[in-house]
Parts: C-alpha cells; structure tokens; sequence
C-alpha cells in the first residue's frame, strides 16, 4: 500500500507534536515534513511532494505596501 506523504503546518510546535503522534498509529501515513507557517510549507511543497497537508488556519502575516 502506497503511504499518505503527509506535511504537518503549525505554529505551535506542541499542537505538531500531538498530529504527529496522532498520526504515527496509522501505518498508512508518512510525516514527510513539519513546519511553523505557510511561506516554510510553500517551501515545502516542491521539494516534498505532500499528498497532504494538514494545518490550522492563520492570516497571512504578510504586509503588501502599495502606493496610492
């Protein structure tokens, strides 16, 4: 059986923690990777490859400046 390639995106290293060890029971899954945000995760998925991606929902801490 083919594994769940699975990437884990959280900002609480505990709250990764704990899918981690949720997941590690269920052999059908494989952590590929871990990460604090969603810029590290868009790193990520090139070189990773997920065919999932598990994480809470965080608004974009980015600030976009535009000139009026």
């Amino acid at each position: 059986m083919k594994k769940i390639k699975t990437l884990i995106v959280d900002d609480e290293k505990l709250a990764r923690d704990v899918v981690v060890e949720y997941l590690s029971d269920y052999e059908e899954f494989e952590i590929a990777g871990q990460c604090s945000n969603g810029f590290e995760a868009i790193k990520m998925l090139n070189e990773l490859k997920p065919d999932l991606i598990l994480g809470n929902y965080v608004k974009n801490r980015l600030i976009i400046k535009t000139s009026s």
